[in-house]
């Protein structure tokens, strides 16, 4: 290896083998790609000038190099040799303080799940250490990103987003911006979920960038803006993978801060509230929040837009609407949401409410109480002090939620009232009781988790059903329906909760006067 043209062979041997080869399987890797990466990770520990020669010269492509081999490695012994091998050869180019960056990394603790974040510190550190290498980096994985492998997507698609973060502290040519976006939305479809997860992560660098005043001649085309980019990552808040969607929620929150934009690009923004129903009763704990903080940001946006009547006016026509309706759906959800498990969720629920009561106000929002829907001032002034009472005083959520509900109910709209009746419901269907058996214990604890927030859609159910006086047509049967429901939860072995069902379904004593 100290002979620079064998030098040379070697390793364009080992890392076509690394970059060109199938990586394999968890049960079975490729053995060539093993050695291949513990071979060029040996080499760079011969103790001759040429190494350094070589590896200076080709510093970015064989950084590039690890980090596919990072995405295509395996957890275990493979993550480790790949960890080994990328230490030497930071030592080797005299990066030394890369190595004790890396010497602290994560990638042999960490789940194959979470390799694209260990990619996301590396490229960080490159673009930190390296800024005007760049273009090279760019250079060498740009065309892997439409390779077989998943891995290597992986890698390329969160290089790029990273190149362009790194635009923040040292700005990006409009040559590469522009190479890097068109690169992004192309792969927002990409079959895989870690894929689409790391674009829209980079088009939320973008949107950073612009919020920043960054790539002006990026945020200048209209067409790519307005057409391209936000309805991609808007979009993105209805994908199949709660990863995806977490990363759509942090960009769209960022894409609120950009106003040189203009109103077309508030309008878009509105129209997203659209996807958040399901996000706010998601799975992930931390996707629930975020959505709720995002509805906040929505609601705030509205009351902006709605200080200029001219624009109230014109939003209102295009897209009020469907905000509104937006609005009056994800309103249950928030007050039920007040008693999620998870505290800091609960927060941002009781953050929500308050913005979207005061969105009320504005020609965009929900209407409150009133036949007609329209906002009236006086149950909007209530319903904001009701909630800066149940902050002070702590208010029992029994207490809040009838007052609460009588303000925001609208008599004169009986669809509404039956399609927050059906939201109620879905938070009563907690499946059967967990029985004995492996999966007892996870379905145990998900059925707990769901107690809390079952009991606060029967409150609010039952104060729905305490506003309806004399409502026609009235839902007798969707009522019924909701009390089939609350006996169903009779079954579940908690006492305290059966107790909690069972004053709820005192409150539909309604039905028998009816």
């Amino acid at each position: 290896a100290k002979e620079k043209a064998l030098l040379l062979r070697l390793l364009n041997y080992f890392t076509d083998t690394l970059n060109n080869s199938d990586p394999g399987t968890m049960k079975r890797p490729n053995r060539l790609v093993l050695a291949a990466t513990v071979a060029l990770g040996h080499l760079f520990t011969v103790n001759d000038s040429s190494i350094g020669m070589v590896v200076k010269k080709y510093f970015p492509q064989l950084f590039g190099t690890f980090l596919l081999r990072i995405g295509t490695t395996l957890e275990g012994l493979s993550a480790q040799q790949t960890a080994a091998a990328f230490m030497n050869f930071l030592h080797a180019s005299q990066n030394d303080s890369m190595a004790m960056a890396l010497e602290g990394n994560r990638l042999s603790r960490v789940t194959r799940e979470l390799y694209d974040e260990v990619i996301c510190e590396l490229t960080m550190l490159f673009c930190r250490h390296h800024p005007s290498k760049r273009d090279l980096l760019l250079t060498f994985i740009h065309p892997f990103l439409t390779r077989p492998f998943p891995g290597h997507r992986v890698a390329a698609v969160t290089t790029l987003s990273q190149l362009l973060l790194s635009g923040v502290d040292s700005p990006l040519s409009n040559e590469l911006v522009s190479l890097i976006v068109d690169s992004l939305l192309r792969c927002i479809d990409d079959a895989h979920s870690t894929v689409r997860k790391q674009s829209v992560r980079g088009l939320g660098n973008l949107l950073l960038l612009w919020q920043r005043g960054l790539a002006e001649a990026a945020m200048a085309d209209e067409d790519l803006a307005l057409r391209r980019v936000l309805p991609a990552v808007c979009g993105a808040l209805a994908d199949e993978a709660s990863l995806v969607q977490r990363e759509a929620v942090v960009a769209v929150q960022c894409a609120c801060e950009v106003e040189i934009l203009g109103q077309p690009w508030r309008h878009l923004l509105l129209e997203s509230a659209s996807h958040l129903q399901p996000l706010v009763d998601a799975e992930d704990a931390t996707l629930r929040g975020a959505s709720l903080d995002l509805l906040s940001c929505l609601c705030g946006l509205s009351l902006e837009l709605s200080a200029d009547p001219i624009v109230a006016t014109d939003i209102a026509t295009t897209h009020g609407s469907s905000f509104g309706e937006s609005l009056d759906v994800l309103l249950v959800h928030c007050v039920v949401r007040l008693e999620d498990t998870w505290s800091p969720v609960a927060a941002a629920a009781s953050r929500c409410l308050q913005q979207l009561v005061a969105a009320a106000r504005a020609p965009l929002g929900p209407g409150l109480a009133g036949d007609g829907g329209s906002s009236l001032g006086g149950t909007v002034a209530e319903a904001a002090e009701l909630l800066q009472r149940r902050e002070q005083e702590q208010m029992d959520f029994k207490q809040f939620v009838f007052p609460f509900v009588a303000l925001v109910h609208r008599s004169g709209d009986p669809m509404l009232v039956a399609r927050r009746l059906e939201i109620c419901r879905g938070y009563l269907t907690l499946g059967l009781p967990p029985g004995e058996g492996e999966g007892a214990d996870v379905a145990g604890g998900a059925l707990r988790r769901s107690m809390p927030t079952a009991v606060a859609a029967g409150y609010v159910a039952a104060a729905l059903a305490r506003c309806l006086g004399e409502m026609r047509p009235r839902p007798t049967e969707l009522l019924c329906r909701v009390c089939r429901d609350l006996l169903g939860l009779l079954a579940v072995e908690d006492s305290e909760f059966r107790a909690q069902v069972a004053k709820i379904l005192g409150f539909f004593d309604i039905l028998v006067a009816a």
